[in-house]
């Protein structure tokens, strides 16, 4: 091939790669006219669907707050009546005469305060 055949050869195939490229261009530009189509008509069911599923999780979580309060409102008065149960007999209240009463009051009291805590934060229902 001669040297002006090539050069007509490289700029037809030049002018072929210019071509493909704007088609390629345009195709772009017509896939992302689409998409944004696409999503606006599509986006706000899934929105819904996110806030749908938000929504879920946070009364999944006030219902475990829920569920959670009351065994620490039960249990608080566990470690008080264990720490009386021991027989250990340098506990000076044991020897005293209302010890049994006030070691009943020191639970009520505990479990009353974390009632009291528990409900001002609306854990209680």
């Amino acid at each position: 091939m001669s040297i002006p055949g090539l050069q007509r050869y490289l700029r037809d195939v030049q002018d072929h790669a210019i071509q493909v490229q704007e088609q390629v261009t345009g195709f772009r530009e017509l896939l992302q006219n689409i998409l944004s189509v696409n999503s606006s008509i599509v986006g706000p069911p899934q929105h819904e669907e996110v806030k749908a599923l938000s929504e879920a999780s946070i009364e999944q979580n006030e219902a475990v707050k829920r569920i959670s309060a009351w065994p620490a409102i039960l249990f608080a008065p566990t470690p008080i009546g264990t720490d009386y149960g021991v027989n250990v007999d340098h506990m000076p209240e044991l020897h005293w005469r209302y010890g049994d009463r006030f070691s009943l009051l020191l639970m009520f009291l505990v479990s009353a305060t974390m009632w009291g805590a528990f409900k001002r934060r609306g854990w209680l229902g």
